[in-house]
This record gives structure tokens, C-alpha cells and sequence, in this order.
């Protein structure tokens, strides 16, 4: 039975209380009844994951590209998320060219065409000013 005495709680188990769960940290207190600490499987075991940046760069290198309605419906995005991830693509070096289909849907497509990057251009240097003298 517990009373209060002073302001704090007396337990009947005893005083002070058993470590409450977000006390423990992994490994550094043995788990009750002999249970072992369960530790997080290797990464390499589980299967690997494709990111949804390339399955879009995958989509849009296809032949006939993608069109947004393909394209919202393979990533479960919103038109304007797809519109934001193709400028993000632009940015990186990416050329896409928009190309009309016979359906009357835009397609959008990877050309093979590089883009120099800005750190890949340079800046002609201001010639040197005469001083009058």
C-alpha cells in the first residue's frame, strides 16, 4: 500500500522506485528475469531500398519519359512536388526536355545532353586598370 509521507511516495516494494523505461539506455541495464538487451539487426541483412529520386530519374530516362499524371501516380506525389523535384533535377545538371505526345499530355524526358556546372565555368578576369599619371 502506498502512503504519502512529506510530499514523496513511499512504495511497497520500496523507496527509491524502479527505473522507469526512458532511464535505461541500451545495454547499460539488464532487462528483468534475465532477458537480454534485443539489438538492432545488421543493415547489410536487409533488402536494399531504391530512393524515390531514382526511381524518378529512372521514369523520366525512359524512351517516351513520363508524363505527370505517370509520374504523380508512381511516387504518390502532387503535381507541384513533381514540377519542384524536376527543377531540383534541373539544378543538379539534368537536362529535361517537355515534349508533346499524340494523347495531348505532356511528357517530360532526360536528354544525354550534359549541362556545365557552375563551378565547372569560368569567369574572364577584369583587365588591369592604367593609372593616369
Amino acid at each position: 500500500m502506498c502512503s504519502s509521507i512529506g510530499g514523496r511516495n513511499e512504495h511497497a516494494a520500496g523507496w527509491p522506485p524502479p527505473p522507469s523505461h526512458s532511464d535505461r539506455r541500451l545495454g547499460s541495464v539488464e532487462a528483468p528475469h534475465g532477458v537480454g538487451v534485443t539489438k538492432r539487426p545488421d543493415m547489410s541483412n536487409n533488402p536494399t531500398k531504391t530512393s524515390k529520386s531514382s526511381q524518378v530519374v529512372k521514369l523520366l530516362s525512359r524512351a517516351k519519359g513520363a508524363t505527370m499524371p505517370e509520374l504523380t501516380s508512381a511516387m504518390n506525389w502532387q503535381p507541384h512536388s513533381c514540377r519542384a523535384f524536376m527543377t531540383g533535377l534541373r539544378k543538379k545538371g539534368y537536362v529535361i526536355v517537355r515534349e508533346a505526345r499524340t494523347e495531348g499530355a505532356a511528357a517530360y524526358c532526360i536528354t544525354n545532353t550534359a549541362v556545365p556546372t557552375p563551378s565547372a565555368t569560368t569567369v574572364p578576369e577584369a583587365p588591369a586598370s592604367e593609372s593616369a599619371s
